[in-house]
């Protein structure tokens, strides 16, 4: 085995996995211990992998990260009544570059060497702030158009990538008047504090309902606010659960407005904070 090709089996190595019982990886490692120029590398290897490491390790992401994470996740292919569309694969696409060059600016970073003392400021959840031209609702999910059943969750199972990212409820209401889109006139008091984003989709007929995201015990919640038109349209049980595909959702009457919720969690508690009034 030459060099190049020990570097390169070398380069996939896990110390505490079961690489060292593979053939390959044994002969690769007595190479390393036999070559100067090998280990040389390998330990220079290893040092800008502890470098990147520190380097990464003193990244402090925004206290919603979490949510906002779970905001975009496609828990399970099974429960989307619909394959994605383009504009999901490339909204995921351009995510996915984005992605790798933040990694690949701070391993740069750390290969150039960061003082020992300077640490990264963490980052702060980017401000709400107005859009310069009227966003676009998202197209209804297909099949509705086609006269087929309304379904709450083909519209959950589609709403990310969310359209708006914020914590601040005010604003993202604000936001959602801008843009023309239902706002909720009021909410269960559990919802307080943990909103995450929204999305704006067209109905099929020329109204418009928006998805409000919270994450609620660890369990991501959709709320449902739809124009009267809409509402209309929406024929469900009120003040019970039911199932649509792998979603439960729950509806209820606040004041004029008729909201709903879905969630791929356990609804129970949930449920709970319903039944004590929020």
């Amino acid at each position: 085995m030459d060099n190049p090709t020990a570097k390169e089996i070398l380069a996939a190595y896990r110390s505490h996995g079961q690489d060292a019982l593979d053939p390959n990886f044994k002969e690769a490692l007595r190479q390393l211990k036999s070559d100067p120029e090998l280990a040389q590398w390998a330990e220079a290897e290893k040092a800008f992998d502890r470098e990147a490491a520190r380097a990464l390790g003193r990244i402090h992401g925004p206290a919603c990260g979490k949510s906002s994470i779970l905001g975009t996740a496609q828990f399970d292919q099974s429960s989307r009544p619909h394959p994605p569309t383009v504009s999901h694969f490339i909204w995921y696409l351009g995510a996915g570059i984005a992605a790798a060059f933040a990694v690949g600016f701070f391993l740069i970073a750390s290969k150039q060497g960061l003082p020992e003392q300077e640490t990264i400021a963490e980052a702060e959840p980017a401000p709400l702030s107005k859009p310069s031209i009227e966003v676009e609702p998202r197209p209804a999910p297909p099949g509705i158009e086609a006269g087929e059943n309304f379904l709450l969750s083909s519209f959950a199972a589609l709403a990310a990538p969310l359209m708006q990212f914020s914590d601040d409820y005010d604003g993202l209401t604000e936001w959602l008047a801008d843009n023309n889109g239902p706002t909720p006139e009021a909410l269960p008091s559990f919802f307080d504090g943990n909103l995450i984003g929204c999305t704006v989709f067209d109905d099929g007929f020329g109204g418009k309902l928006a998805v409000l995201c919270f994450s609620v015990n660890d369990a991501l919640v959709h709320v449902f606010v739809m124009e009267p038109q809409v509402q209309e349209r929406l024929n469900v049980p009120l003040n019970e659960w039911w199932g649509e595909h792998d979603w439960m959702l729950y509806a209820w009457e606040s004041g004029p407005q008729k909201l709903a919720l879905a969630t791929l969690s356990d609804p129970m508690p949930i449920d709970a904070l319903l039944r004590r009034g929020g």
